[in-house]
Formats: C-alpha cells, structure tokens, sequence
C-alpha cells in the first residue's frame, strides 16, 4: 500500500472530526455511564449497592430503568437536597471521562488517516465495497488504540457506581499487571470493526436511495437515525459481553475467554434476550446524538 500524504484539506477533516468526537463525548457521557451500569447490573446484587451509599455512588438502578437515570440526573441539578447521596450535581455521571477523551482523540486520528489512505487506493473493487472494506479497516486500527482507555472507562465505573472509590491506572496495573488494560480485547476488537462497517454501509446506502427523491437534509437525518438502529441492533449483544469481560474479576470468571464469557453473561441467565441487549436504549441516544452533532460541527465549522 503507497501512503499518500494528507492535504491541508484532509487535515482540516482529521482536526474537526477530533473537535466533533471530544465534544460529543462531553455532552452524551453521562449516557454512556448509563448503559455501563446497566449492562454490568446484573453481576453485582442490588443490595450491595443499596446498603453502602456513598458520594461517588450514582443513583440506586434497577436492572430495567434506563429512562430512570436522567430522569433522577434532572430532578437532582434542579433540587439537589433532594438526593444527598449523589454527592456533588453530576460528578459521577463523568466517571472514567478522562481515560475516554484521551483515547477519543487518539482513535478518531487513526481512524480517519486508515480510512482516509484505503479510500486513496486504487483497489480492484466498486465504490460500496471499498467504503466497507476502508470502514472495517479503520475500525479494527482504532479498536486497538481505544482498548486500553474502554479498560479503564469500564473500571472507573465499576467502582463509582458499585464499589466504594476511584480508579487509577497505577491501581490497576499494580492489581493486575499491564494485562489488565487489554481486558475483553477481542470483542472490543470486533464491536468497533462491526460498529464502522454498518454504519458507513447503511449511512452511504440510505444516502444514495434517497438521491433525487427526498431532500438531502431529510435524508441525512434518516441516514443517522437508521444507521444508529442497525448498529445497536447488530451489535448491542457483542458490546455487553465487551463490558462484563473488562471488569475487575473477569479473567478469574472467564479465563479471558469470549466464548466462555458470552455462555456464562447470556446462556445462564433466566433472561438472555433481556440480557444481550441491556443498555441499548441509552447507547441508541448516544450513538444517534454522535451522528447529529458530528454533522452540526461540521457544517457549522466545515466552511
């Protein structure tokens, strides 16, 4: 493969993109801290949670309450007397924030300078399959960048909302060793490759069965809402196992094992379905406001 070196054009792209993926981060978060907890509920007991409160805690979740947690993060910035026990407005929605924006940043470049090059290529292939192959190429690159940052995001977490403490990088290679930060490596691996090939390919396919019949605004808009529903929908099962195997006690229950641990999170649970696709409700909010305000940035700063 001949690297072609980018223009001031494709630098520009590469910079607002990152602008775009740091701000979105920021501003959909704490949804992102929803969908963990969510997906990681039914490995800790609710009683653990209920009867050691402390300030770092977010709020008491059951395990089918998504539409709850905002609900509570809204009630609680207007009257914040009334829940003492969620510490300073908001702080813990943004646990693991840090570990993510670092990685957002490194993996947006990878991603857009992988892609950016395939597409340059003059591969033996038609137009649809080149954007499918440059999306999954950009994504299995990214997804080993984004690895260690989705370790310690997930450890964060995990101890705001169910244990009693933070998390650092030093705490968690001193427990487990440098290992520690490539956790559930594979399915990682294989959610972010997933995630770029279906997105791209129905974004792109959308677009063109609207060209010339609907307005391009509307079309877009579609674009990023279907788009959004067939990610969660393809992938939502692969990204619950990501998270329960970047846990702190994973490697004891599934001897870094994907196979084993998709048959002990869904095959032995009493509702598997329920289980696979925990979380996707606030990881569709999320994954549809990414969409809309990559695009806004965009187009507000493109020109």
């Amino acid at each position: 493969m001949v690297q072609q070196p980018l223009d001031v054009k494709d630098l520009k792209i590469m910079r607002l993109s990152m602008i775009a993926s740091v701000s979105e981060l920021c501003l959909t978060y704490p949804l992102e801290y929803i969908k963990t907890v969510e997906q990681l509920a039914p490995r800790f007991p609710m009683k653990v949670v209920e009867e050691t409160p402390s300030k770092l805690q977010g709020p008491k979740l059951g395990r089918n309450k998504a539409l709850e947690a905002p609900k509570r993060v809204l009630t609680y910035a207007s009257k914040p007397n009334q829940f003492p026990e969620l510490g300073n407005i908001g702080l813990h929605w943004y646990s693991g924030l840090t570990a993510m924006t670092i990685g957002s940043l490194i993996k947006t470049g990878v991603r857009f300078t992988v892609y950016n090059q395939m597409l340059k290529q003059e591969l033996q292939m038609d137009q649809a399959a080149n954007i499918l192959f440059a999306s999954m190429l950009a994504g299995c690159a990214e997804s080993l960048t984004l690895i260690p940052f989705e370790n310690m995001k997930v450890a964060a977490i995990e101890r705001a909302a169910f244990k009693d403490g933070k998390v650092s990088v030093l705490d968690e290679i001193k427990q487990g060793g440098a290992t520690r930060l490539l956790q559930g490596w594979s399915p990682t691996l294989l959610r972010q490759i997933a995630n770029s090939g279906v997105r791209f390919t129905a974004f792109n396919a959308i677009m063109q069965l609207s060209e010339g019949n609907v307005p391009e605004s509307w079309a877009s808009a579609a674009g990023v809402l279907l788009s959004s529903a067939a990610v969660i929908a393809l992938t939502q099962p692969i990204d619950v196992v990501k998270t329960r195997m970047q846990v702190h006690d994973a490697p004891a229950l599934y001897n870094r094992n994907s196979l084993k641990a998709m048959y002990r999170v869904f095959l032995t649970s009493d509702k598997p379905l329920k289980v696979m696709w925990a979380g996707w409700l606030p990881r569709y909010f999320r994954v549809t406001l990414q969409g809309v305000l990559t695009a806004q940035i965009f187009r507000i700063f493109g020109s």
